[in-house]
């Protein structure tokens, strides 16, 4: 399979995986809303697909992670970071996203990133043995 083939399925994947977080109707849903009431359309697809077709990684998995560094991450989950510490008066520090250890860790093959279900594969290995 050529590799802008699995990037497709792949894509197809990501986004179904993003629309069913995002609510996106699979025509169940209407079921539960009153006579009339309107469904909203996802723009789960809309967000990801920009970044998925902009983004230069040789590989499924570093596209994927492309796209979740670019949408994700500053969209989703350093928001509610802020917004949980900010409600406390507390300071939050992601020391793991230095833009060095971000670019040493995109350079790294696949199969230290993912390795079947498990994650952080380099990660996990570079920091065993370690108190």
């Amino acid at each position: 399979m050529q590799a802008n083939n699995i990037i497709g399925v792949g894509l197809g994947a990501y986004l179904d995986c993003k629309d069913w977080a995002a609510g996106k109707d699979t025509g169940n849903k209407s079921a539960l809303y009153i006579s009339g009431a309107e469904v909203g359309r996802s723009v789960a697809s809309d967000v990801i697909l920009g970044p998925w077709r902009d983004s230069d990684g040789p590989d499924l998995v570093d596209v994927m992670l492309d796209v979740d560094t670019r949408t994700y991450l500053p969209g989703d989950l350093l928001v509610k970071m802020d917004v949980a510490t900010m409600a406390h008066s507390l300071e939050a520090r992601s020391p793991l996203l230095d833009h060095e250890l971000m670019q040493l860790a995109a350079s790294l093959p696949p199969d230290m990133k993912v390795r079947g279900t498990e994650k952080k594969v380099g990660l996990r290995a570079a920091m065993r043995g370690t108190p």
